[in-house]
């Protein structure tokens, strides 16, 4: 990587956690290679945890031909442990994460880092598309219900019905980040969602933008596919600790908007677990379920109390509640 002088200031810092991805990192390259073409100061932080294949090669290979390119690498702690190493030296004013795997557009990024810099944002959002592996889109994430394109609070965001979301659509002040000692809880898969969670009750500026930048990858072996039944169970079983986490902080004080807020966040957590042990019967055993359930009990979280998000949740929660009932229901069919 190129020394930087003290007197620059980057602007951006970009993070990228790499596991065993090299087939996707010459050609994620050659995206980030607009960002030379700007006026932009940044650096790229690329994270290898542990790869088993030749990632840290190709990355070498990188960071030696290509300035501003700065190659850290690390037994395998997960993408929440990657993420946090790279954020305890990013100098960026602001970083952007990235998967090694996704693309994202850089123009109109620059454009949102220099709102964020000229309105001080602790953070700023945007919205996200899925594409396959041919780069064609097949969905979109729904976007908030906030308000967008004004400058609120997380609070605000979450009393207005805010779902926690991929921590990759965001642009987060760096600063913010570390005089809040906001890190990602590691070892846990969708650890976007308590970390989003715990991040607005934090936030005093925020924006909200109604478009699509990142474009995430949908591919076999990811979270969203998983290739075993055991790492099945563990994203399942990951969601009883988001929920929980989501819960304990409660513990604050808030207003009673925010604890609604909250409580409608973990209990929709639980809800959706409850949900797909019925909706989708043959994915898990039933003993797997039942000591899911088991656990949801003895953290307090079943049966559901307290506010849900929608009208369909509320009626159906008085049906999950019934234990005796719903375990008839959740049995896999033969």
């Amino acid at each position: 990587m190129e020394n930087i002088q003290k007197n620059d200031i980057i602007e951006l810092s970009i993070i990228i956690p790499v596991y065993n991805c090299s087939q996707y990192l010459k050609e994620g390259f050659e995206k980030l290679k607009y960002l030379y073409s700007t006026n932009i100061t940044f650096e790229i932080l690329y994270v290898n945890d542990g790869s088993t294949d030749n990632s840290l090669e190709v990355l070498n290979e990188i960071e030696e031909n290509n300035t501003f390119v700065k190659v850290i690498s690390q037994e395998n702690q997960g993408s929440s442990g990657a993420r946090n190493t790279a954020i305890e030296v990013a100098q960026g004013k602001y970083i952007q994460f990235l998967d090694a795997d996704d693309n994202l557009d850089f123009e109109q990024l620059l454009l949102l880092l220099q709102v964020a810099i000229n309105n001080s944002l602790d953070a700023i959002s945007y919205r996200l598309d899925y594409i396959n592996e041919n780069n064609v889109k097949i969905g979109e994430r729904p976007k908030q219900t906030v308000t967008f394109n004004q400058i609120i609070s997380g609070s605000q965001a979450l009393i207005e019905g805010f779902n926690p979301s991929s921590i990759c659509v965001f642009l987060f002040k760096t600063d913010f980040l570390n005089k809040n000692n906001l890190r990602i809880t590691p070892k846990i898969t969708h650890m976007d969602v308590e970390f989003t969670s715990r991040m607005m009750l934090v936030t005093n500026r925020i924006m909200f933008v109604d478009f699509i930048l990142y474009h995430y990858l949908q591919r076999e072996g990811s979270i969203t596919k998983p290739k075993t039944i055991d790492k099945f169970k563990q994203i399942i079983y990951d969601e009883i600790i988001i929920a929980t986490n989501i819960r304990k902080t409660l513990e604050q004080q808030f207003s009673n908007e925010l604890k609604i807020a909250i409580q409608k966040n973990y209990n929709a957590v639980v809800w959706n677990i409850l949900w797909r042990f019925l909706n989708k019967q043959n994915e898990v055993d039933l003993d797997f379920k039942l000591k899911c359930i088991d656990e949801l009990k003895k953290r307090n979280l079943y049966p559901i109390k307290g506010a849900l998000k929608t009208n369909f949740q509320i009626l159906t929660s008085i049906f999950f509640n019934f234990f005796w009932l719903y375990k008839l229901f959740v049995k896999n069919k033969k």
